[in-house]
């Protein structure tokens, strides 16, 4: 990971940011990434001017925002609701740009508005999954990457990704001069939830769940989801028993809102002989998160492609053992702290689950050491100042 010392930047710099994911009523993935830098950012640098463009009603308000932050979110001529954001975003967005004479323009989700002359672009990939397995995402989104990621990279004058494995991953797919890139991991920890009204908040049917394992995250083929599922039903035939009456079994938590094309998720949940036992919680809240976190026998993540894989390092922080998949990002992420299944492998995903259970004292402790030292690796205040220093650095 490379630092940068923000002492030798040019000051007072004029940086347009999309804010277009913070519309997002939920804070997971790229929202969640973007958030943590901006909050970042305003905390420690004010030197400069932030302009966040985006027609909907953010996570801020303008009235919450320092005085060196604003909300750009002055409308186009389209009226029509399907067409008014594409609109604004590739036509009226660089006129604005223009109009507020930026110095510099950052994309923290593939997209960027058309080139303005004067203006370095900055743009971050955080994965090309949709390059390399059909309907991994929604439709729409898969259309709009693959139609304009190409011309952005060109447009930008540096390339970042959240990982090593994502940054050969560009050079690779489109043939990008690796000189490029920056690599800029994300953060893993966030702030501690404290105190008793957030305690509180916390749903009684989760406040009474003891003995699961752990999933969370969409519900969503990219997930990996029928795998946890079939590696649990395995775990339990062989090495529980029957317990369906038991109200003590070892239950599974999938902890997640729904997401696209996951009927099918829901329906083999259904139909699983144990589905008294696989707890739905459907989205869930940040006290609630950290809850299950803390209390999970284990956390279960074999998701098909990550360009990162925060979820990892948030395990690693409360000390929760993870199992993972040996693909991607994972074990750039997960390190030595981690257990690696294969992919759809859901008898070993049932034979790692019992050995976690069944670790010995000592093994546990080294676990844990190695968790604390792999989490070392990743900040999110380091995140933040490595990308503003790599989109000042040459300006």
């Amino acid at each position: 990971m490379i630092i940068y010392l923000l002492i030798i930047i040019q000051k007072d710099m004029k940086i347009g940011i999309d804010a277009r994911p913070l519309s997002a009523g939920k804070f997971t993935g790229i929202p969640f990434y973007e958030y943590m830098i901006l909050k970042e950012w305003m905390k420690s640098h004010p030197e400069h001017e932030y302009y966040l463009f985006s027609l909907k009603p953010i996570c801020w308000g303008k009235e919450e925002l320092p005085e060196n932050w604003h909300i750009v979110d002055k409308p186009g001529l389209v009226k029509n609701e399907k067409l008014r954001g594409p609109w604004w975003f590739a036509f009226t967005v660089p006129r604005l740009i223009k109009k507020l004479k930026l110095n510099i323009y950052w994309g923290p989700n593939f997209s960027m508005p058309r080139k303005v002359r004067g203006v370095s672009y900055y743009v971050t990939i955080h994965d090309l999954g949709i390059y390399h397995f059909e309907h991994i995402g929604q439709r729409r989104n898969e259309i709009q990457i693959k139609l304009f990621l190409p011309r952005n990279i060109k447009n930008a004058r540096k390339v970042l990704t959240v990982s090593e494995f994502t940054k050969k991953d560009v050079v690779q797919t489109f043939s990008t001069p690796v000189e490029k890139i920056e690599t800029i991991y994300n953060g893993g920890i966030v702030e501690k939830i404290t105190g008793e009204e957030e305690t509180s908040s916390i749903r009684n049917e989760i406040k009474e769940l003891e003995d699961f394992f752990l999933f969370i995250g969409t519900i969503e083929p990219r997930k990996n989801v029928p795998t946890i599922i079939k590696g649990y039903e395995i775990y339990m035939d062989k090495y529980i028993g029957n317990c369906m009456d038991d109200g003590k079994c070892p239950k599974l938590v999938l902890a997640g809102g729904k997401g696209w094309n996951c009927e099918e998720i829901y329906q083999m949940i259904e139909q699983s002989k144990y589905r008294q036992h696989i707890i739905m919680t459907g989205y869930i809240s940040g006290s609630e998160k950290e809850y299950l976190l803390n209390n999970a026998t284990c956390f279960i993540y074999p998701s098909l492609y990550e360009g990162f894989g925060i979820p990892v390092l948030e395990a690693f922080a409360v000390n929760t053992p993870v199992i993972t998949a040996n693909n991607s990002s994972l074990p750039e992420v997960g390190g030595e702290a981690a257990l690696y299944i294969d992919t759809y492998d859901s008898e070993g995903l049932a034979e790692k689950i019992n050995e976690v259970i069944n670790m010995k004292d000592e093994d546990r402790e080294s676990l844990s050491t190695r968790m604390r030292a792999q989490l070392c690796m990743f900040s999110w205040v380091e995140c933040a100042e490595e990308t503003l220093a790599v989109i000042l650095g040459d300006n």
